[in-house]
């Protein structure tokens, strides 16, 4: 065959080839137009109008928050306002026109506007008012400006002097009117401006008859946050209407306004994600005149319910009682500037009532801090002598029964250490029951591979530091106490490493603890071993339903099997109130077992006392403390008090 007619049909094959490839694409070209356009249609139109179309958010309102009994702590006040959404096709002088029948139609104050405001409300009223005050000077010492529209700006708000304000709003109505307009021509599209809040029902009933006359302007209820109970106000916390800058990456990844009310400390800020709910979205249509109306796309349901551990009434009681106790510490010119009590179940972690008072030096004033019970700090002496025990058990420091002489302890420099007074020989019942010193020095000194005779003294300070401190720790001492609340502070380890320190640490005169920490090893105590995770929120309630969820008790650490460790430290506790430092807890119809305490500082002593009752089946442990307040028997009179109101309310 011809060479030519053989290269004419490859040729031919090719272009057959191409043709058809450019068939498959035009043919696959044409059916992906059709399925959008046609098979799709109705999808890729809502995609757009999605995109379009901004939702607007609207919060319903948080849940209360009630005590142990049903009693409510914090709730919501339901509030009429009367709102402007952005509406299209309204000329300034209807929106004036609407502004001024608003002011005339319905009495409200206006609120705290400051000179500024008002020279913007005015000149947004009156765009061309102030050219009248400015020279020809003025405005050619801005004509070249890149900024010239901020530059003129600024030159009008400068020429307002206070007294042209004042004269030109002698009339406070025409200042309504004026502030009115402001807002409606501020609005923006997709938005929405509150024009007058804490509508009456007679005038919001008013003002539904006339709405004809208010384009644009609906009647809607909003809530504001109540706190119905004085005092532990820091506990409950409180709200923001704005989401805080550390949090705004977290709420944008949630796909919600950053404007729109937050818990932002306390139970509020902990527990926000239960109380605020789910919120309600819709979208603003327009009829052919341009007035809105409001669409909801998706509607959201209000927050749901907490219920606290915490008894009210005995918690209003206690608070009565500090305040009153702390007065006659300061009339009797103590040092003494806080007290604190806590009270917990040792056997599920429920705090039960959380008290403080603060005293205000310079002003005098007492005022409630009941979250300085996890906030602040403060050595406590003695009180915690029975976690020192606990550790000579742990690391074979001391035996049962083992009886040491508690006799001072002299050292090469002419200094000593002692118990308030020799108490010679001591096990470790007697230890706890009269404050040995001595006996916690010994067991610090054993566990710090360290010895002391004849004013010969040696211990490893870094092998008794980190073995004491993990010990107590496990107590809740010196750690966080995981408490279901924000910002709960540790306390204060001392960083020097002298011998003495170590000696310190053990009688409670060296690291810092919170009231919290002290609760949570009184309570580790009682149950003899287990560490709870303390709760102030017991359950959450969902809404218009009998839907409950329980917040479960958590063990943090289980210290119980060494049971010959807490057998001896009840004993001991028992015999501070039957025969030690403690006997006015003896009083009490029920049995208590109780550890005092007190620790020297600059300022005063500050006295301590941790207790449980009952004794043979403990139902409740107390926490008290006395910040510099010297001698003091203020915390064992209220604990007398507080656990007899406790028990005889819930004690088996």
């Amino acid at each position: 065959m011809n060479i030519k007619i053989i290269n004419s049909i490859k040729k031919q094959k090719r272009v057959f080839f191409l043709f058809l490839i450019c068939f498959f694409i035009l043919f696959a070209f044409i059916f992906q137009l059709f399925n959008i356009q046609v098979n799709k249609y109705h999808y890729y139109t809502k995609k757009l109008n999605a995109y379009m179309i901004n939702e607007i958010v609207e919060e319903n309102s948080r849940g209360n928050i009630y005590d142990r009994n049903g009693e409510l702590l914090v709730g919501n006040e339901a509030t009429t306002c009367f709102v402007y959404y952005y509406t299209k096709n309204y000329s300034e002088e209807d929106k004036k026109l609407t502004a001024k029948n608003m002011a005339n139609s319905i009495a409200f104050s206006l609120p705290k506007l400051t000179y500024r405001d008002k020279k913007d409300c005015l000149l947004l009223w009156d765009k061309n008012y102030a050219l009248s005050f400015i020279t020809k000077e003025d405005l050619l010492s801005i004509k070249d400006s890149e900024n010239y529209d901020l530059d003129y700006y600024n030159l009008q708000l400068s020429v307002l002097t206070e007294e042209i304000i004042d004269t030109y709003f002698q009339e406070e109505q025409l200042l309504k009117e004026v502030y009115l307009f402001f807002l409606i021509q501020q609005t923006s599209s997709n938005s929405k401006k509150v024009i007058i809040q804490n509508l009456s029902i007679a005038q919001a009933s008013y003002l539904s008859e006339k709405m004809d006359q208010f384009r644009g302007c609906f009647i809607e209820t909003t809530y504001k946050r109540v706190y119905m109970k004085e005092g532990a106000e820091g506990i409950l916390g409180s709200i923001s209407t704005s989401v805080p800058a550390e949090k705004a990456l977290y709420y944008s990844a949630l796909d919600q306004q950053l404007n729109r009310t937050i818990g932002s400390s306390g139970l509020e800020e902990e527990y926000d994600e239960v109380l605020k709910g789910t919120d309600s979205r819709f979208i603003i249509e327009y009829d052919a005149f341009g007035n809105p109306t409001k669409k909801y796309t998706y509607i959201g349901k209000n927050g749901n319910d907490l219920y606290l551990t915490i008894d009210w009434n005995l918690q209003g009681y206690l608070t009565n009682r500090v305040e009153e106790e702390l007065r006659k510490l300061i009339l009797s010119r103590s040092n003494a500037n806080a007290m604190y009590i806590t009270l917990m179940d040792p056997n599920n972690g429920d705090i039960i009532a959380m008290v403080g008072k603060k005293y205000n030096t310079t002003t005098g004033e007492i005022y409630d801090y009941a979250e300085g019970n996890y906030l602040a700090s403060q050595t406590f002496g003695s009180s915690i002598k029975a976690a020192v025990v606990y550790t000579g058990y742990l690391y074979d420091a001391i035996y049962q029964g083992e009886t040491i002489n508690d006799t001072r302890w002299y050292f090469k420099d002419g200094s000593y250490k002692g118990s308030y007074k020799d108490l010679g020989r001591v096990n470790d019942i007697d230890a706890l029951a009269y404050s040995s010193n001595i006996y916690m020095y010994t067991i610090a000194t054993r566990i710090a591979n360290g010895y002391y005779s004849n004013s010969n003294f040696y211990l490893d300070t870094d092998v008794g530091f980190r073995l004491l401190r993990k010990s107590l720790g496990e107590f809740g001492l010196g750690v966080k106490t995981l408490i279901d609340i924000p910002n709960e502070e540790t306390g204060y380890k001392g960083s020097a490493d002298l011998h003495g320190f170590l000696l310190d640490e053990a009688t409670g005169q060296y690291d810092t603890y919170t009231t919290i920490q002290m609760s949570q090893y009184a309570s580790t105590i009682a149950n003899k071993g287990k560490r709870l995770k303390p709760k102030l929120a017991n359950y959450t309630k969902e809404i218009n339903t009998d839907k409950i969820k329980y917040f479960e008790t958590e063990i943090l650490d289980d210290l119980s099997q060494n049971t010959i460790a807490f057998d001896r430290i009840h004993l001991g506790l028992r015999k501070v109130v039957t025969n030690g430092t403690a006997t006015i807890l003896n009083y009490s119809k029920y049995q208590i077992a109780a550890k005092t305490g007190t620790a020297e500082t600059s300022s005063g002593a500050n006295i301590s006392l941790i207790a449980f009752a009952p004794y043979e089946n403990p139902q409740v442990s107390y926490t008290c403390s006395i910040v510099a307040s010297g001698n003091s028997s203020a915390c064992q009179t209220l604990a007398l008090e507080a656990i007899e109101l406790y028990l005889d309310s819930y004690g088996e």
